[in-house]
């Protein structure tokens, strides 16, 4: 089973919803559904080597990007509810462990766009708060 069909979800009329169509550009933090969403850039540099490699290079760029900007996310929503040090490492740590690459587009120049998805639930497992957006009410 490709990726596409394990995303595309079945309507009640029968018919295959598609995804969000992942654009060309960043998108920040924004939450869908149970999941932290963001969509990052990895850029492709010169001493990458072939295309093959550059675009390799440029997806883990680009995961590594979009964890740091759910982690910032984090970060805010953290500092909003004047939370400590050991409550920010362990919901940063628990970014680190959850966070997954969910689609990528190729760009021509070797670049990357990347859809970084975190599961909510791994938020609410390191440190939960009702003021905090990945709080279930």
């Amino acid at each position: 089973m490709g990726i596409a069909a394990a995303v595309v979800a079945i309507t009640p009329r029968g018919l295959a919803a598609q995804p969000r169509a992942l654009g060309w550009t960043e998108a920040p933090a924004s939450i869908d559904g149970d999941t932290v969403v963001v969509v990052a850039i990895g850029a492709a540099h010169d001493s990458d080597g072939p295309l093959a490699a550059a675009r390799l290079a440029s997806r883990r760029r680009g995961h590594a990007r979009g964890v740091a900007m759910i982690q910032r996310w984090a970060d805010d929503a953290l500092a909003a509810m004047s939370a400590g040090p050991r409550e920010a490492q362990s919901v940063h740590d628990a970014i680190d462990r959850a966070a997954v690459t969910a689609r990528v587009r190729a760009r021509a120049d070797g670049s990357a766009i990347v859809e970084v998805r975190c599961p909510l639930s791994a938020l609410r497992d390191a440190f939960d708060h009702a003021r905090l957006p990945w709080h279930r009410a």
